[in-house]
């Protein structure tokens, strides 16, 4: 996708990641599309969009993590123990 600027085809996907049928393509690609990875318009070849990278994803988790955590008053030990 980067190196082409086309998104590749359904055959594609299949081929580099060993998946047996292209319904694991779609499953995939489904999975993906809810998880807001990426946006896969139907009925338009070539056409999925990168929305939002692993990476960047993990970075979000971890650095809204970082605040939670923050949030988080330390227990202290109870009188006397």
């Amino acid at each position: 996708m980067l190196s082409s600027g086309v998104s590749p085809s359904y055959q594609e996907i299949k081929d580099h990641f060993g998946l047996a049928s292209f319904n694991s393509v779609q499953n995939y690609l489904k999975q993906l599309t809810s998880k807001g990875y990426i946006e896969n318009p139907l009925g338009q070849k070539r056409a999925i969009q990168v929305l939002h990278s692993a990476s960047a994803v993990q970075e979000h988790l971890q650095s809204k993590k970082s605040l939670d955590d923050d949030r988080i008053s330390p227990l202290t030990a109870p009188p006397g123990t």
